[in-house]
């Protein structure tokens, strides 16, 4: 994947102030000997993240992937490794996953948040990641102290500017990316899976029981809402952006 060029973050896209984080420092003695119960799969980079202090530990089994081997090192040091073009959105979708978790009348100790976005890796190149990130200790109030997180080049898989996330519970899936995207109404997105599915205006009319003046209304909005110009255009940029 082609490098870029990199410019330093200046807004602050960490979560020590969300609601949902403790202001508990951890011990960081404790974090590390959690960290030796996980064995990295090949090519993985695990760390673990201390929220109200925003430090993190990193594993002693990591992979070398991103260049660096700090045991301790702030949270920022791989906020400024993210692609500039993904950082925002990456931070939003998270912010959005962490309001779930804080919210949610299930258990958040079983929360699996994965997100995909690009990273600057070791030999200063970009490659697509895949975070998992799972919670590791909790303060009496059940706020959110430390997490674990895995971090694996998927550069292989295409799709290097997607930025997507899930939020998994033990009985649902939360797709984040849909959940952030309110710029399509319900009757739109179903119009843009037919539309995908390579149906025509007059068939989708008679899918959904509408006219076909409607349907081609839909459309219209949907390339301004987008900003681009044709079907084809659309279906791409609901692809990047987790719709399809």
């Amino acid at each position: 994947m082609p490098s870029a060029d990199f410019k330093t973050q200046t807004a602050n896209f960490t979560f020590s102030d969300h609601y949902g984080i403790s202001k508990v420092a951890p011990d960081k003695e404790h974090l590390q000997q959690i960290l030796y119960q996980y064995v990295p799969m090949n090519g993985s980079y695990i760390y673990a993240h201390a929220f109200p202090t925003e430090q993190c530990i990193l594993n002693p089994w990591h992979s070398d992937i991103l260049g660096f081997n700090e045991p301790v090192f702030d949270i920022n040091r791989l906020i400024e490794m993210v692609h500039p073009c993904d950082v925002e959105k990456a931070w939003r979708l998270s912010a959005k996953a962490l309001d779930y978790i804080s919210t949610s009348k299930r258990s958040p100790e079983h929360f699996v948040y994965r997100i995909t976005y690009r990273m600057r890796a070791k030999g200063h190149q970009y490659i697509r990641i895949l975070r998992e990130t799972r919670p590791l200790t909790f303060d009496g109030q059940g706020k959110l102290i430390s997490s674990v997180s895995y971090i694996t080049d998927i550069s292989r898989l295409g799709h290097p500017g997607e930025v997507k996330s899930w939020l998994t519970f033990a009985d649902q899936i939360i797709n984040i990316t849909q959940e952030d995207c309110p710029l399509l109404s319900k009757r739109e997105r179903e119009v843009l899976h037919y539309l995908a599915g390579g149906y025509s205006s007059k068939s989708i009319a008679h899918l959904l029981n509408i006219s076909k003046l409607t349907v081609d209304k839909h459309r219209a909005n949907m390339l301004s809402k987008a900003n681009v110009n044709n079907t084809s255009e659309l279906i791409t940029y609901a692809i990047d952006q987790g719709l399809l």
